[in-house]
């Protein structure tokens, strides 16, 4: 049975995108209806059957001045959208690109928070490849109601996608029952158990790190942490901060702006990433684009917080 369907799709397939005939004309030739001819259509692509290509527009010679210039392992420049959404899959999907043709077996993997690494994670195809995957910010989450990716959660698609062979870790900080102050002191005390220990040794030894950035926004999830130690938006604002890196807070000299929020969290700090990215051992890749955050991104930049950058063509001539 599914070998005669797969003979249908392959005809309707063929029909429409080799001979170019339409569908009303193949609906009228096998005697079904359009919707049916498009709900066949949309079949063949999930079942690998028929492959849609867009062709990108190359953009070396940004690269390589981009490269030059932050003086960067390398870069990988993408063609700018206005939507926010289709930016942000555009450059999951070049991300997920550059996930396959560099991370190898028996390498080590940190993974970041939010959107724009969802997309790279969303974008792999499932592969089982033989790595270890760690989350490289640990936030606090003490609200039943989910609101934000988190890094463990993203380690958890990434792992399933990369199955059998892979091997994954987390560090879940969930404390619905607690206050903030009592949160903290339970932080503080997980920095005593050795498992907590190896942990955090093993995510400053790592062949690759994706991760974003984020400007500063009222729906924010780092507005939200902030706030719970006492530091308002207008606050965050005086303070000069313009965004953050993996949950930390900078101005626009690239300094770490305290909000309190270290003290709800567990990763990488930013002279972690300088010195990752200063020693060159590790790849550590930035995912980001869009006008809003090209003020964070510059300042990330200069202050060499990561050595590979994958963003948009708007992007790249700002930061030229």
């Amino acid at each position: 049975m599914n070998i005669r369907e797969d003979k249908k799709l392959m005809k309707v397939a063929r029909l429409f995108y080799e001979s170019n005939i339409s569908k009303t004309e193949i609906a009228k030739d096998l005697m079904i209806s359009v919707t049916h001819v498009n709900r066949m259509l949309n079949i063949a692509k999930q079942k690998g059957i028929v492959e849609v290509n867009i062709k990108a527009q190359h953009f070396e010679d940004l690269e390589i001045k981009l490269a030059e210039k932050y003086e960067l392992i390398d870069v990988k420049v993408i063609s700018y959208t206005e939507d926010e959404d289709y930016l942000r899959y555009d450059l999951g999907q070049a991300a997920a690109n550059y996930f396959s043709e560099n991370v190898k077996d028996n390498q080590k993997v940190g993974i970041g928070s939010g959107q724009t690494v969802y997309q790279m994670i969303a974008n792999l195809k499932e592969k089982s490849r033989k790595i270890k995957i760690y989350p490289i910010n640990i936030i606090t989450q003490r609200k039943i109601k989910l609101e934000s990716l988190d890094a463990n959660s993203l380690v958890n698609i990434l792992w399933f996608k990369n199955r059998p062979l892979a091997e994954a870790f987390k560090i879940e900080l969930f404390y619905p029952h607690k206050n903030v102050d009592d949160t903290i002191k339970e932080i503080k005390g997980l920095a005593n158990f050795d498992s907590v220990k190896d942990f955090l040794r093993n995510i400053l030894n790592l062949n690759f790190y994706f991760l974003s950035i984020a400007n500063l926004q009222q729906d924010s999830e780092i507005v939200s942490l902030a706030s719970e130690m006492g530091i308002s938006l207008s606050l965050m604002k005086e303070k000069k901060i313009i965004g953050d890196c993996i949950f930390n807070t900078i101005d626009k000299d690239g300094n770490y702006i305290s909000c309190g929020i270290e003290k709800q969290r567990l990763g990488l700090t930013l002279e972690n990433l300088k010195n990752l990215n200063n020693q060159r051992k590790s790849r550590v890749v930035c995912i980001a684009g869009g006008t809003r955050k090209i003020e964070v991104l510059k300042t990330t930049l200069i202050n060499k917080i990561f050595n590979v950058l994958i963003t948009d063509q708007k992007s790249a001539i700002s930061l030229l």
